[in-house]
């Protein structure tokens, strides 16, 4: 689907923790941390610009990107 997808299959072992540069298809490195198996944030950072899908649940975001500048995404964001 093209789409960067935040935490598909979190085991519940792991309630609390972050993983840091993580390559995602596309040219995307990523940061993600989470707390009680929910999204707290994740950091992504593009090789390029254009346009990125994040998925996190049911619901997807479209950012605009631009290369070597990082974006802060929050569970918020999926609420609008």
């Amino acid at each position: 689907l093209g789409e960067i997808y935040l935490l598909p299959a979190l085991p519940d072992a792991w309630e609390e923790g972050y993983i840091k540069g993580l390559r995602a298809r596309g040219g995307y490195t990523i940061d993600i941390f989470w707390k009680n198996g929910t999204l707290v944030n994740a950091v992504l950072l593009p090789d390029f610009d254009g346009q990125a899908k994040i998925r996190y649940g049911e619901k997807t975001i479209l950012l605009t990107t631009s290369a070597g500048k990082k974006i802060k995404i929050t569970p918020e964001m999926f609420k609008q």
